[in-house]
């Protein structure tokens, strides 16, 4: 996918072109499936029943994960619904 810029730059000015190209690329990770991710929230979910059965398991994920795990959430509510999972949207810089 292709988006055009306008340069904002001042060395764009005396550039001969008027706009610049930028790609836009994110890398998938290779477990964009629904039953990796599900399996990792169950073994997340376990891991913090076993030190402490009151506290609510909470993930930070990437973009893509986060919609899988989102998509889980409403078709999982009994057992890992919005109510006793939080997913968060975020990652590494």
């Amino acid at each position: 996918m292709r988006f055009l810029f306008p340069g904002l730059l001042s060395i764009h000015r005396y550039s001969p072109h008027q706009y610049s190209f930028v790609d836009l690329v994110a890398l998938s990770p290779l477990y964009l499936e629904h039953g990796m991710v599900r399996h990792g929230m169950n073994v997340i979910n376990d891991a913090v029943q076993h030190l402490n059965l009151s506290q609510t398991p909470v993930i930070t994920i990437d973009q893509l994960l986060f919609a899988l795990a989102k998509i889980i959430q409403w078709n999982m509510p009994e057992t890992l619904g919005e109510d006793r999972y939080v997913v968060m949207f975020g990652g590494c810089i």
